[in-house]
């Protein structure tokens, strides 16, 4: 997650532009996943998770995608899982700032949280 903070983000407009961040770098030995039986039942835990909330989630189903005519179309996609075996975190939340400064860019990353994703997680660790 990444965000653009603004100068006028802070109490004081003595600031210059910067880039708060979280970044997390996951490696691991790749699986092939070579079982075709498995495969749509990947697709729908990815469905799940990631169309569950919104409003008309997309299905296999819904586009047309059953039986053989989904084994074939995820034939051609090249599925591995990766066994985590390392994970290194960095983050660039905040500089050495007041408390009336880190209270303000805090409340903007919140409203900016309403137009940008990113915003909206980093305030959740920049205000933990």
């Amino acid at each position: 997650a990444r965000v653009y903070v603004s100068p006028s983000f802070y109490a004081s407009m003595k600031n210059l532009p910067t880039w708060n961040y979280v970044a997390v770098h996951a490696s691991g030995a790749p699986k092939l996943i070579e079982n075709t039986e498995e495969r749509p039942l990947l697709i729908e835990r990815l469905h799940l998770r990631y169309e569950a909330h919104r409003e008309n989630p997309w299905t296999p189903e819904l586009a047309g995608f059953v039986g053989e005519k989904l084994v074939g179309m995820l034939e051609p996609i090249v599925v591995f899982r990766i066994d985590i075996e390392n994970l290194e975190a960095k983050m660039k939340i905040r500089q050495r700032k007041s408390k009336s400064d880190f209270t303000t860019l805090h409340s903007r990353l919140v409203s900016e949280g309403a137009r940008n994703t990113d915003a909206r997680r980093l305030a959740k660790v920049d205000g933990s």
